[in-house]
């Protein structure tokens, strides 16, 4: 080889070492500063106009996918079943980065399979395969997700249903929704426009694990819970008065379930939970403790928010916001809180965690949103493993609870028949003159389903008698 003809080798060699070099370090080194770069248009046209990945219920509907459009994004996201389904779904939308349901937390995997933008670009030039063909199956059920929302139209309120032994959401329904479809538009203005007026409007607030109603007597679950360890059996007489004076001078009275209350009214632990009791409530708490209260109340998942939809780098994770005992520093505070009252908050999906906890013989299982994530070709990628958050009762005691639940149910609403149920008429902290309905139980027939019902400016009566219904129809 002469020398002009080696030096043009090496020319070309080091040449090709170059773009070889800028290639990996661009399309894999920088990938992800560069897609999360606000200034990188690139990066933002690409991934909103991309193949997205499909979004699926547990029976394979299609709940999210992405259709050839015929302007400058090459790919319109569509949401076939609307805004039944946005709780669980969210939004995919040039108004804002997806901040809601699967689109948000499965978002890394559904725009661009196992890799970033950037990288799957750079691999589908050598290997010809569509971008972000990996699909989200969900555990929802679509028949039972459509029939919850049904009911709740024309309320505001909340449906959750969950399977007590895997932990698995069934439905997570929520009224007033809104229809993900609109903010789907490739008009920016119009998308941009109608997100700040849902956001203003609070239609984008999931309330079945957003929003904090105070649990009323369906806490009794919990303080009975402590009262089983610390020894007391169902038939222990324990002190229930008419009314119970706090040093404030505030009362803690009773409901008028029970015919013959007095101030030195006594009843058995399983006649307290029957009658939700709650000055009897209210002084076992002050007898346990707070320290005692707090431990028991975190073993079913108070105190932290609780991850129900993601999995490690598929975006952000989707969070139940935490529930809380509220202030039990002092004994008032302590007593407030055993009766289910004063600042304490729950929401909706944590009142499905402890009634499941009975229903599975005193386990708390970890709630899971999605089931498994699949290639185009139906290949399994990942699969969520039911997982145990804690086991606060033996099962001989949720059994004991179980059985005040059913007396509970026969006591307060018998048109129900044979549920094991908790219900509460709570007080909205926000608004003093509105009282919300809170239900949530399972069919003895079917321990396996829960289901919890929240409905804003309602009864307790009107909660169960939803519940109810979404019960029945879990059973078909």
């Amino acid at each position: 080889m002469n020398k002009s003809m080696r030096q043009l080798f090496i020319a070309v060699l080091v040449l090709f070492l170059i773009i070889t070099c800028s290639t990996f370090f661009w399309s894999i080194i920088y990938a992800p500063s560069l897609d999360a770069n606000p200034e990188n248009t690139a990066a933002f046209y690409h991934e909103v106009g991309m193949a997205r990945g499909e979004i699926l219920s547990s029976g394979g509907e299609i709940l999210a996918l992405s259709q050839k459009s015929d302007d400058s994004f090459n790919y319109q996201r569509s949401y076939p079943k609307g805004e039944a389904f946005a709780p669980v779904t969210g939004f995919f939308s040039i108004a804002a980065p997806p901040s809601q349901g699967v689109e948000m937390s499965y978002d890394k995997v559904l725009s661009s399979g196992n890799g970033s933008v950037w990288q799957q670009k750079f691999e589908s030039i050598f290997d010809g395969q569509e971008e972000g063909e990996v699909n989200v199956e969900t555990n929802i059920e679509a028949p039972l997700q459509q029939y919850s929302y049904s009911l709740l139209k024309g309320k505001t309120g909340a449906v959750v249903v969950m399977n007590a032994k895997s932990g698995a959401i069934l439905t997570l329904a929520t009224s007033p929704s809104y229809n993900p479809n609109l903010l789907a538009v490739h008009n920016s203005q119009e998308a941009r426009s109608l997100y700040s007026s849902l956001s203003q409007r609070g239609f984008l607030t999931d309330l079945a694990t957003s929003y904090l109603i105070n649990p009323g007597s369906t806490f009794n679950i919990l303080t009975s819970s402590l009262a089983l360890q610390k020894g007391m059996g169902l038939a222990d007489q324990i002190s229930a008065p008419t009314t119970f004076k706090l040093p404030s001078g505030m009362v803690i009275a009773n409901r008028v379930y029970y015919p013959s209350y007095s101030m030195e009214s006594k009843m058995a632990l399983s006649e307290a939970f029957s009658y939700s009791s709650s000055t009897a409530f209210a002084i076992l708490a002050q007898k346990f403790g707070s320290q005692a209260l707090k431990k028991e109340a975190a073993s079913f998942g108070f105190g932290s928010p609780i991850q129900i939809c993601g999995e490690k780098g598929s975006g952000s994770p989707m969070l139940s916001s935490a529930s809380s005992l509220g202030n039990v520093g002092d004994e008032e505070n302590l007593a407030l809180a055993g009766a289910g009252e004063g600042s304490a908050g729950v929401t909706l999906l944590q009142e499905a965690m402890m009634v499941g906890a009975i229903a599975d013989g005193g386990t708390v299982m970890k709630p899971e949103l999605v089931k498994r994530t699949l290639s185009s070709s139906l290949e399994v990628l990942s699969s969520s493993i039911p997982s145990r958050l804690s086991s606060p009762l033996t099962s001989s005691q949720a059994g004991q609870i179980e059985s005040m639940m059913e007396n509970l149910t026969k006591v307060q609403d018998p048109s129900l028949g044979p549920l094991a149920s908790v219900m509460a008429q709570v007080k909205d902290p926000s608004q003093a003159d509105r009282s919300d309905g809170l239900a949530a139980g399972f069919s003895a027939s079917n321990p396996d389903t829960v289901v919890a019902v929240m409905l804003q400016n309602a009864t307790s009566s009107q909660a169960a008698s939803l519940m109810d219904s979404v019960i029945k129809e879990a059973e078909k």
